[in-house]
């Protein structure tokens, strides 16, 4: 019987966790392209936002805890995109931030947390908006904001591991 060698594990641990999040990025995108359409503008079709949204916000955890495992963690059993991004290394947080711009500037480090902060419950939010809504509870969507962010942590990873952007454009741009 072989063992599988700790970085092997890693990479395998972390691919999963990743094209979770990519699978799910792509249904929001699926979704996104739905809300788009003529008939859902005129709401003369229903457009499933509680799925989108979620699909979005669960696409960033996911993000987040592959980057950790890259990282060498083990991800908590969180939802908080604050607690994830702050368990990263620093130069992982670095990576990350660096490629987010927000009115054309870099977001710094702290930046990034503090708009993580602020869509921290989004996951849980959406995932239970009925139980919301019958308390007459706000919910905000920071669509933008997890798309881009989410985004940046899959550029991160995809410099760590190209292997995972087996189809260019999907993952990277390129």
């Amino acid at each position: 019987m072989t063992t599988m060698s700790e970085e092997a594990r890693l990479g395998r641990d972390a691919g999963l966790v990743f094209f979770g999040s990519r699978d799910f990025l792509l249904a929001w995108e699926l979704l996104e392209q739905r809300h788009r359409a003529p008939e859902v503008r005129a709401a003369r079709a229903p457009w499933p936002m509680r799925a989108a949204v979620t699909c979005a916000a669960f696409s960033l955890e996911l993000a987040l805890k592959a980057r950790l495992v890259l990282d060498g963690k083990q991800p908590a059993k969180e939802h908080r995109y604050s607690a994830l991004f702050g368990a990263l290394s620093p130069q992982a947080q670095q990576d990350i931030a660096s490629r987010i711009q927000i009115e054309g500037r870099t977001v710094t480090i702290d930046g990034l947390l503090e708009l993580l902060k602020d869509c921290d419950r989004t996951f849980e939010e959406f995932r239970y908006l009925h139980e919301r809504l019958a308390r007459l509870e706000t919910t905000t969507f920071y669509g933008d904001r997890i798309i881009a962010v989410t985004h940046a942590v899959h550029a991160s990873i995809v410099r760590l591991r190209a292997d995972f952007d087996q189809w260019p454009g999907v993952i990277s741009g390129g």
